[in-house]
């Protein structure tokens, strides 16, 4: 992908990040996966961070197989351009104050 392509790409998903909230986010524990809905935001970087209790279900998996997926997705209509974010990586606790500022 081109440098311009790239950049293009980049601010089309931070665009889409600002815009939406909500997203489904899939943990797998002893091979037996699970998704749920979270709240998140995204930082400059392009690294989502969700809201959620230490004892919910997926949240105890992540401390167990830091490995998740991801899908946001906005409110569409079917005459709309289908758009969305589908991702992964791994996830990690953040619990000091000034890294949750």
């Amino acid at each position: 992908m081109s440098d311009k392509n790239s950049s293009l790409v980049r601010k089309l998903i931070k665009d889409y990040l600002k815009e939406a909230k909500m997203m489904q986010l899939a943990t797998v524990s002893n091979g037996k996966p699970w998704v749920c809905n979270v709240w998140f935001a995204a930082d400059k970087n392009l690294n989502v961070y969700w809201f959620s209790a230490t004892n919910r279900r997926h949240s105890i998996e992540v401390a167990k197989d830091s490995h998740v997926a991801a899908a946001i997705c906005l409110p569409q209509t079917s005459s709309d351009k289908p758009r969305g974010i589908q991702l992964e990586g791994t996830a990690e606790l953040v619990a000091k104050p000034t890294e949750v500022a």
